[in-house]
């Protein structure tokens, strides 16, 4: 297959080429021996806004999830029969419930009201009374002939063929409550009501299975329960958290708690308990076990194609070829195609914003399925090596740069790497070559920052892979001018340990090393100090051996030059090709050097004077810095996306936005070069982007 953008035929990570291995974290202490639970509506706790539940279709291939403003969204193939019912002041949608046919829907409100869509009947509500708490949850017959309603004081209200079997202000008049009730489960003839301290009450002909304080008692749970999922024989407790806590009969299949996630809001289990969908506050969908199917664009056929492809966000892209014989290619970024195996699936991770098809090439049946980044298999840091037959797209939470990437493989490998908020994706490791009988030992130094991110590992055969800790510090070589030097000087104790910095900066030289630059309509110095400039730094760095080198140019390139005694007006065609003719001798000199190199963006200067210097007014132009960095950015941008080792980085926006930082003598002295307070402020926004480096 090939990932198709607007612009460019290059696409933005590597595949991977076998069946799933769903790994999952080790089951935390639950509250029961097991939980047990089975298709149908979850029980969510009332919210004032956001997403409140999330329920299967009846093939359970499709998703609902519900806000509190009654708004549905469906994923996968998934029908939508209305949404947005008139709400009163202050009231919420606190659950949808899908009828038994699939084909609609109900939505219980706060205040007790009940919308029907598609064939749910309504068979009545309770908002003509004036309730002692809000309806938090409800539940429906079996045949959709009757539903009720729960209050979050216990109280319970039975409509259509439903039955009332008691409720906690009939059988405790008057007694306090440890918690509010926020959850329902409803049997045959009776139900379940949970606590959202865990508490259970049961009614009926419901068979208790035992409680969190039950078990674990006077322990203060890290997130309250919100919702509940019932089954014939045990039940099922979400915590706000992600934590799962079961009772009676179920399978576990992980859990959210410990991972960094927003508050979980609702669940939804497969009938035949295989696995389980958990749905957090900004919308994200978790998946549990074998659910990795669940709600997710699909689109199938046969023969050579081309799918359209629209999402404003990273995901996962997967084709799979069914029928021997036939072949798919997908090409990275590097422009070289890769054989996937048929029948077989590839994976990989993309920036889908500029995405603009996906073409798939092949003789065979395939099938194309889009998933969020959310669906990688959860992979904590510190736990097993993972070991597999094929290859898997892996979310790695709460992982420092520097973190070692270690692996085996049997044969051909690549591995891609994408920060989950999508500040950076990049090629980390291409075994290279058509996939073959070799054996590959490596290792990589993962580039982002402080976790979570998505890692795409390829192989064509059997694979291990384990992360180690990091490497720190990084090491930085800082080459350029005067102003590079006051950055190392006045470098912040918090780096210790973080980068460790040396100084190879050429006072008073750029990226200029002949000719004169002009100030003021007057010539002001020549730069024959400067010859060779590039190979100086470059034979500084080849003696170090730096993990970065951090270019810090800007106080001599914005003026215009005399060459020959000729003047070149900066901004010029022929100044620029200056320019581009020392950026690209920067980059030939570092090419035999295994280092990245970084360019750093020219903040707004401000000139005065200071330290004996005097002020050159050109550099307070805002278009001449505007225009350098337009040519650093277009030098930089010529790497390939995912194997470039030469990247712009970014100066801290309040150099050129806010005055009171900008124009400021504790940051910078003479308007240009640092102080103390300037080299905390400029360290501190360079730090994670030196570690994102390869």
């Amino acid at each position: 297959m090939e990932l198709r953008r607007p612009l460019s035929n290059a696409a933005a990570a590597a595949v991977v080429v076998t069946a799933l291995a769903w790994l999952m974290p080790p089951a935390p202490a639950s509250g029961g021996p097991a939980a047990a639970s089975v298709g149908g509506s979850v029980a969510a706790a009332q919210t004032t806004g956001g997403f409140v539940d999330i329920d299967l279709t009846a093939d359970e291939l499709g998703l609902w999830i519900t806000s509190a403003d009654g708004t549905v969204q469906t994923r996968g193939p998934a029908a939508h029969f209305g949404d947005r019912p008139a709400l009163g002041p202050g009231e919420t949608v606190v659950e949808l419930v899908p009828t038994p046919s699939g084909s609609g829907y109900w939505m219980f409100t706060s205040l007790g009201a009940v919308h029907t869509f598609g064939d749910a009947t309504y068979h009545g509500d309770v908002s003509n009374l004036e309730l002692a708490g809000p309806i938090v949850a409800a539940a429906t017959l079996p045949d959709g002939s009757g539903y009720y309603l729960l209050g979050s004081d216990g109280g319970m209200f039975a409509m259509g063929a439903a039955r009332f079997h008691g409720s906690i202000p009939q059988v405790l008049p008057g007694v306090q409550l440890d918690a509010s009730i926020v959850a329902l489960s409803a049997t045959a003839a009776g139900y379940v009501l949970i606590g959202a301290d865990g508490g259970t009450f049961t009614f009926g002909d419901a068979q208790f299975h035992g409680s969190i304080p039950g078990v674990l008692p006077g322990v203060a749970l890290a997130s309250g329960i919100v919702g509940l999922v019932p089954g014939p024989a045990g039940y099922l407790m979400l915590g706000g958290d992600g934590g799962i806590f079961n009772f009676g009969q179920s399978r576990f299949h992980g859990s959210l708690a410990g991972f960094d996630a927003p508050g979980v809001v609702a669940v939804a289990v497969l009938s035949d308990l295989s696995g389980y969908l958990m749905l957090d506050t900004s919308g994200t969908v978790w998946p549990f076990g074998d659910t990795r199917g669940v709600g997710v664009e699909t689109s199938n056929g046969a023969g050579p194609a081309s799918v359209a492809f629209d999402h404003d966000d990273g995901v996962i892209v997967e084709v799979s070829i069914s029928t021997a014989g036939s072949s798919s290619f997908f090409y990275e970024g590097l422009g070289q195609a890769i054989e996937v195996p048929s029948p077989g699936v590839a994976r990989v991770v993309v920036d889908a914003p500029d995405l603009a098809a996906v073409d798939i090439d092949t003789t065979g049946i395939w099938t194309m399925r889009v998933l969020p980044l959310s669906y990688a298999t959860h992979w904590r840091k510190g736990g097993d090596p993972v070991s597999a037959e094929g290859s898997d797209v892996y979310r790695i939470d709460r992982t420092p740069a520097g973190t070692r990437l270690e692996f085996v493989s049997d044969g051909y490998i690549a591995v891609s790497a994408r920060a989950v908020d999508g500040s950076d994706a990049r090629l980390l490791y291409n075994g290279g070559g058509h996939m073959g009988d070799q054996t590959v030992t490596d290792a990589v130094t993962l580039p982002l920052v402080g976790g979570p991110m998505i890692v795409a590992v390829q192989s064509n055969f059997a694979h291990t892979v384990e992360l180690s800790d990091p490497v720190l510090p990084r090491s930085v070589e800082v080459v350029g001018d005067s102003v590079g030097i006051t950055l190392v000087i006045n470098s912040p104790s918090s780096l210790d340990g973080v980068l460790s910095l040396r100084d190879s900066a050429i006072e008073g030289c750029g990226i200029i090393d002949s000719g004169s630059m002009i100030s003021g309509g007057r010539t002001r110095r020549n730069f024959s100090a400067c010859v060779n400039f590039a190979q100086r730094w470059a034979a500084d760095v080849a003696a170090h051996r730096p993990d970065v080198v951090l270019v810090v140019i800007g106080a001599w390139e914005v003026f215009d030059l005399s060459i020959d005694g000729v003047v070149v007006p900066f901004g010029s065609e022929a100044h620029d090709e200056v320019l581009r003719n020392g950026l690209e001798r920067v980059r030939a000199a570092f090419e035999p050097v295994d280092t990245s190199v970084a360019l750093l963006e020219v903040p707004c200067q401000f000139p005065r004077p200071g330290g004996g210097l005097t002020p050159l007014p050109e550099r307070g132009e805002r278009w001449r810095t505007d225009h350098l960095n337009e040519l650093l950015a277009e030098i930089a941008a010529t790497d390939d996306q995912f194997n470039d080792r030469m990247k712009l980085v970014t100066s801290p926006p309040a150099l050129c936005d806010d005055p009171s930082i900008a124009d400021n003598p504790s940051i910078r002295w003479d308007g240009t070069h640092y102080g103390p307070a300037g080299g905390a402020l400029v360290w501190s926004h360079l730090r994670d982007q030196l570690l994102r480096m390869p």
